[in-house]
């Protein structure tokens, strides 16, 4: 069996190759879509440029990284596709865009705090609309975080089992010799 990737790579430079490309091409559909909205749509923009760029760079990596936890900790690739649809499904539902999380139940507003949304749409609305975010470095700090925690357990998680493959592998290289 060919192995992709050879042992004189560092475990945290592949997941970090895999992020770059992702992670690049939806920043620049972000920045597409704010020039839509902006430009087609009317839809004022009072806010600077920095800020929104800031936060959606944040809420990017953020997506992206728990995207690649998910990755890391399924057994197959269907699974991987599978499995953040029921992390990002309830994001608008529980993100405080639909209903304040004031009014939701503990467990719902504690899920809430674990999406990306909750932290990204309150803040870029007010950075557009009224021109500031009371909230907005907090929530690009929050959301920095939370991704660099993602970032090293998925890393972590690879690392493991990418070193139980390589055992399993001279195990089997081992026994057919």
């Amino acid at each position: 069996m060919r192995r992709r990737y050879g042992r004189n790579y560092p475990s945290w430079l592949l997941e970090l190759a895999g992020l770059l490309p992702y992670a690049c091409v939806a920043f620049a559909g972000y920045l597409l879509s704010l020039l839509v909205l902006i430009h087609g749509f009317a839809v004022p923009m009072r806010g600077s440029w920095g800020d929104v760029l800031a936060l959606g760079g944040a809420f990017i990596f953020f997506v992206c990284c728990v995207l690649m936890l998910f990755s890391a900790c399924v057994p197959s690739r269907e699974l991987s596709l599978q499995a953040p649809m029921v992390y990002i499904m309830p994001g608008l539902l529980y993100s405080g865009l639909s209903w304040p999380p004031f009014d939701m139940s503990q467990v719902a507003a504690a899920f809430g705090a674990l999406l990306p949304m909750t932290y990204a749409g309150i803040s870029l609305r007010d950075s557009m609309l009224l021109g500031y975010s009371p909230s907005l470095w907090s929530n690009v700090g929050i959301m920095l975080a939370a991704a660099a925690g993602c970032f090293l357990v998925s890393c972590g998680i690879f690392h493991w089992r990418r070193q139980r493959g390589f055992r399993r592998a001279q195990a089997e290289g081992e026994v057919a010799a």
